[in-house]
């Protein structure tokens, strides 16, 4: 299941993936913090995937940080 990109994917390897309700907390309260329009992006494409995953969509994801050249090939 690949629905999050390089970017958002790497984004939400620095947060807790322990489950979908923390790293969502967490990735609106850094939000706040932000005020690089491209980051800003991120952040808000990333809250919105999690919010349409379901918990069981979300225990079936692996999160990794990914390289930019694998999305490539």
């Amino acid at each position: 299941m690949d629905i999050f990109t390089v970017e958002e994917m790497n984004l939400i390897c620095i947060f807790n993936t322990t489950n979908r309700q923390t790293l969502h907390h967490e990735l609106v309260e850094a939000l706040r913090g932000i005020d690089e329009a491209e980051l800003i992006a991120i952040f808000v494409s990333s809250i919105e995937k999690l919010e349409k995953l379901t918990d069981e969509d979300f225990k079936q994801m692996n999160f990794y940080m990914a390289d930019d050249e694998e999305e490539d090939a």
